[in-house]
């Protein structure tokens, strides 16, 4: 019974950021990391798929503007499959547009967030929570 709380409470924490920018990947996972969450880095669409099906993570924040497979197929190669059928997935983009943000609904996406995304906003995200979390004291690299 322990293992399974452990082995759920783990995967709660476990996210996956996919990107192609790595100062964007770089950031985002050093904010939640510092927040005591299990990150995972993908730079594209088939290595996220590859990761999420091993790792079977809580969230996965997917950007949806990348080279050879876009965040759209992407989530829609996840969301065909079991096991990605109970992650959230959450957009976060550059492109904040209408048609994005209808696509991203009908892959089945479930959060949409424009780049630059509020700290509250992504952690909440994370948390698994609609109402923004705060930031520990002090801030991310407060000393």
């Amino acid at each position: 019974m322990r293992r399974n709380l452990e082995q759920r409470s783990s995967r709660q924490n476990r996210l996956l950021i996919v990107d192609d920018s790595d100062d964007d990947t770089w950031a985002l996972a050093s904010l939640l990391q510092w927040c005591g969450h299990e990150v995972h880095v993908a730079h594209t669409g088939r290595r996220a798929i590859e990761l999420a099906e091993r790792l079977h993570p809580a969230v996965i924040f997917l950007d949806l503007a990348m080279p050879e497979m876009d965040g759209f197929e992407t989530a829609l190669r996840i969301r065909r499959r079991r096991w990605g059928r109970g992650i959230v997935l959450c957009a976060l983009t550059a492109f904040d547009t209408p048609e994005f943000r209808e696509r991203s609904e009908e892959v089945g996406i479930n959060r949409y967030l424009a780049k630059p995304a509020e700290w509250s906003e992504l952690l909440a995200v994370a948390a698994g929570t609609t109402v923004a979390a705060a930031l520990p004291a002090g801030g991310p690299g407060a000393v």
